[in-house]
C-alpha cells in the first residue's frame, strides 16, 4: 500500500542516459519528470542544471553510478541542487551502485570504498532505492548509507526467458550468488546450481561445476549479479562446452562490461547476453521500471 503523501516524491529527475526509464517510472506512479543537463568545460569539470524545479514537494534523483568517478559527483551536485531548489525530501534512485565491492579491508592501509560511497550519498539524501546491491558482509542498506532503503532484487524477473528454453539448467558462479539462483530457479521451476569459484586476481578466475550435473544436451544459464571483465562466465563456458551443451546463455542484473568483456564473453561461445536496464546497455532485455516505481510507492523502509 502506497504510504503518506509526505513520503511519495512528486517529481522524478533523471541523468540524460536513464531518461526513458525515469519517463516510465514516473508515468507508473502519476508523478512528474524532468530532465537533468550537464555540460563539461574543457577542463573535465561539469556543470549539472536540473530542467525544471521541484518546487516544495518531495523529489528523487535517478542514476545508476558506473563509471562511478564521474557520475558520483554529478549525482551528490544534482541531490544537493533540489534540496536548494526547495525539495522536503530527497531519495535516490540508483539501480547500480559502484564502489560496493571493496567492502573490507583486505591488506593495511586500504580505502573500505564502500563506507566511503555510503556516507557521501548518506549525506544527501534521505532514502535510497537500488537493485542487488553488494551485501555479502552487511545484512542491509541501512548499515552502508544510515538511511532507510530497498534494495530490490532482479533475478525472477528473468524467469520467463528461462522457462522459455527447451531444457534449461540455471548455473550461478559463486557461493554469494546461492540467493540469486534460488529465487531465480524457483520462480522459473527450473534446477539451479553453484559453481565454486577461485579468485586468482583482477583478470584471472578459476571455476568448478559441482559433480554429477548433467549438461549435455541441454540449454545453459550463467547468471550473476554484475559482470565486468566477463571472466567469470568465459571460465564457465571453457569449463562446461566440453560436456557438450545445446547452448549457453548469460543473464546478468548489471550490464559494466568493462572493455571488450562483451566481445571475449561471445568469442567463448556464449550465444545471448540478457541484462536488466539497471545499465544502459545494447543487451538490455529486462525492465525495472515495474519494481522501481512499486518500491518508491511503497512506504519509507530499511530493508535489505
Amino acid at each position: 500500500m502506497p504510504g503518506p503523501r509526505s513520503e511519495r516524491p512528486a517529481v522524478l529527475f533523471a541523468f540524460d542516459e536513464q531518461a526513458d526509464l525515469g519517463r516510465r517510472i514516473a508515468r507508473r506512479l502519476g508523478w512528474s519528470f524532468r530532465g537533468i543537463d550537464v555540460h563539461y568545460f574543457p577542463d573535465g569539470e561539469s556543470l549539472v542544471r536540473l530542467k525544471g524545479s521541484p518546487g516544495r514537494r518531495p523529489a528523487a534523483v535517478l542514476r545508476s553510478l558506473d563509471h562511478p568517478n564521474q557520475k558520483l559527483l554529478e549525482v551528490i551536485m544534482a541531490l544537493e541542487t533540489v534540496r536548494r531548489e526547495g525539495a522536503t525530501r530527497r531519495i535516490l534512485v540508483a539501480p547500480y551502485v559502484g564502489y560496493m565491492r571493496q567492502d573490507a579491508i583486505f591488506r593495511p592501509g586500504e580505502a573500505l570504498s564502500q563506507a566511503v560511497i555510503g556516507k557521501l550519498l548518506g549525506r544527501c539524501s534521505e532514502r535510497i532505492v537500488t537493485v542487488d546491491a553488494h551485501l555479502h558482509r552487511v545484512s542491509n542498506l541501512w548499515a552502508i548509507f544510515r538511511r532507510p532503503g530497498s534494495n530490490l532484487h532482479a533475478a525472477p524477473l528473468f524467469a520467463p526467458r528461462l522457462r522459455s528454453l527447451q531444457d534449461p539448467l540455471l548455473i550461478g558462479p559463486d557461493e554469494e550468488s546461492a540467493p540469486w539462483i534460488a529465487a531465480l530457479a524457483s520462480a522459473s521451476r527450473v534446477k539451479g546450481v553453484t559453481a565454486r569459484k577461485k579468485r586468482q586476481d583482477d583478470e584471472h578466475v578459476a571455476v568448478k561445476v559441482p559433480d554429477g550435473v548433467r549438461i549435455k544436451g541441454r540449454d545453459l544459464v550463467f547468471f550473476d549479479d554484475v559482470v565486468s571483465t566477463g571472466n567469470t562466465a568465459i571460465a564457465l563456458a571453457k569449463v562446461v562446452r566440453r560436456k557438450k551443451p545445446r547452448s549457453m546463455r548469460l543473464f546478468a542484473t548489471h550490464a559494466v562490461f568493462a572493455g571488450d568483456a562483451e566481445e571475449r564473453i561471445r568469442a567463448a561461445g556464449i550465444e545471448e547476453i540478457v541484462s536488466s536496464n539497471s545499465i544502459s546497455h545494447p543487451t538490455n532485455g529486462v525492465d525495472l521500471a515495474g519494481p522501481l516505481a512499486e518500491a518508491l510507492g511503497r512506504p519509507r523502509v530499511q530493508s535489505g
